[in-house]
């Protein structure tokens, strides 16, 4: 039995999907380039636990450190309705909605201020 279990791919967002304060305005595509969270599951006896929030920050991490080789600057996670609180507690803001059932948001990397992020994740965690 897997307690949890979590699944990152590529992806992109749509230069229009986001917040003008998250856009570079000199960017001269349609789309960013994006890490996806494709999968974040917690086994139904292990939720309440942290279970997934331990698992979101060791994402985040991993995602802080390859977005430097991979050249990805967005996070995206297509959420369900009731997770969406969950992702906006890590800085994830919902993104232009077009036809789905999911919420989808995003988190812009790097980070505004140099070293909020591990603060940031430090914070929550000792929360």
């Amino acid at each position: 039995m897997r307690l949890w279990d979590f699944t990152l791919v590529n992806d992109c967002i749509e230069t229009k999907a986001i917040a003008a304060s998250d856009s570079d305005h000199g960017y001269p595509y349609a789309r960013y380039p994006a890490m996806k969270i494709a999968r974040l599951a917690t086994h139904d006896d292990y939720r309440g636990r942290d279970v997934g929030t331990n698992m979101l920050l060791k994402v985040l991490i991993i995602f802080c450190r390859i977005s430097e080789y991979v050249g990805c600057r967005f996070m995206t996670v297509d959420s369900k309705p009731e997770a969406a609180g969950f992702y906006e507690k890590f800085g994830f803001k919902t993104a232009q909605r077009h036809y789905t059932d999911t919420v989808p948001m995003y988190k812009n990397y790097p980070f505004e201020e140099p070293g909020a992020e591990t603060r940031q994740l430090s914070e929550f965690r000792d929360a």
